[in-house]
């Protein structure tokens, strides 16, 4: 266990959006072993918006790694980009963190403790592409930090004691308050202007970056439709603009078959940004996805009931967050013996394990949070 208090904590978790958010919960516990810290984090571009404003948070840095790594395909570029890389590092390691944890456990993540200065620097014994090599203190899990039937809090649990935090295994672990600015509330609140505030919305998260995650478009079809008549709910699709095409086919579909459900269903697929769709997550009722990023921020708001659809991914390693109070999780029973395979296509071919959650299945699980109020977190 470190001794000597730090001053000066980095977070590194890079990357990706839903793993950015799986991470938060360690910030109340950093804060609270060490209330008097600067706690920064080192976050990619696309997930640096989910940290904005979070009160346990000092200092964000944000790494343009991948546009870094495309314009080094371009020797026109090369000087450009590295004088871009030399500021970062020289910030950097201006803030002089005297402890950085990898939370990631990749090669990127690793190095980047390295690259902070940081003295003290601890991550996972099993974290992969070698990135112990960068640690001064690697942390053994039992089980492996990669296991599918172990919760990833139960890892960083185990992290966060090596540092030094009052913590174990059996801590609860709060989730820290992501703000939502007043603008970004009325943007949101504009969006969903010509629906009644006293009608409950479902939203739907039909895409995500992974195909082997995708439930069907037909049974997202059926479950639309059968929403539609046999509930007063309203339908809003989410995701961002690589799944445009997916959601356009399903209201396609839908509204030409179906024209009177029409004003009932709103497809806002590619036209919010991760700040607006926080905002967003406040007027939901309910929230459907595969294991993806809507999934976990509508978790992470607190207001949102939750439906789960898991696959190709293992539900027990990354439940979306606050699920235990609000959430349902489903995946094919028993399960398939392929799952969870963690491959972005499905190694079969065959997408059964998407296959196998039912529209019946979903749908019952819908009428079920329906019947409840929306949560409001405390």
């Amino acid at each position: 266990m470190q001794k000597a208090y730090p001053e000066k904590i980095l977070v590194v978790r890079l990357s990706a959006l839903g793993d950015v958010l799986q991470t938060l919960p360690i910030l109340p516990l950093l804060r609270e072993s060490y209330p008097h810290a600067k706690i920064g984090w080192m976050v990619e571009t696309d997930a640096a918006v989910l940290l904005e404003g979070i009160a346990e948070i000092d200092v964000i840095h944000i790494s343009h790694r991948k546009r870094w790594l495309k314009s080094m395909s371009r020797p026109g570029l090369w000087k450009q980009t590295l004088q871009e890389i030399g500021i970062f590092l020289a910030e950097l390691r201006q803030q002089d963190y005297d402890l950085a944890l990898d939370f990631q456990g990749l090669f990127k993540s690793g190095l980047m403790t390295y690259l902070s200065g940081a003295s003290q620097r601890i991550g996972f014994a099993s974290a992969r592409e070698m990135a112990s090599l960068f640690y001064t203190q690697s942390v053994a899990s039992p089980e492996g930090f990669f296991t599918q039937s172990v919760p990833i809090l139960q890892h960083f649990k185990r992290l966060l004691f090596a540092a030094g935090c009052n913590t174990d295994v059996n801590t609860t672990i709060p989730f820290p308050t992501l703000p939502v600015t007043e603008a970004t509330m009325a943007q949101a609140q504009s969006l969903l202007s010509d629906w009644s505030p006293d009608t409950p919305i479902v939203a739907m998260a039909p895409a995500t970056t992974w195909a082997s995650k995708h439930w069907l478009l037909s049974h997202w079809k059926v479950l639309i439709l059968r929403l539609l008549k046999e509930s007063n709910t309203n339908i809003v699709l989410l995701g961002g603009p690589n799944d445009v095409a997916r959601s356009q086919e399903l209201v396609a579909d839908i509204e030409s078959q179906h024209p009177a459900y029409k004003t009932r269903l709103k497809n806002l697929t590619g036209k919010t940004d991760l700040a607006t769709l926080k905002a967003l997550c406040l007027r939901l009722h309910t929230l459907i996805g595969p294991d993806s990023a809507p999934l976990h921020l509508a978790g992470a708001m607190g207001y949102s009931h939750l439906i789960g659809l898991y696959g190709a991914t293992g539900y027990l390693r990354t439940p979306p967050p606050r699920y235990n109070e609000q959430g349902i999780l489903l995946s094919a029973t028993p399960p398939l013996d392929c799952q969870p395979c963690n491959q972005t296509e499905c190694p079969l071919g065959t997408m059964a394990c998407m296959a196998a959650i039912t529209p019946d299945q979903v749908f019952e699980a819908v009428k079920r949070t329906l019947s409840q109020p929306q949560p409001h977190p405390a």
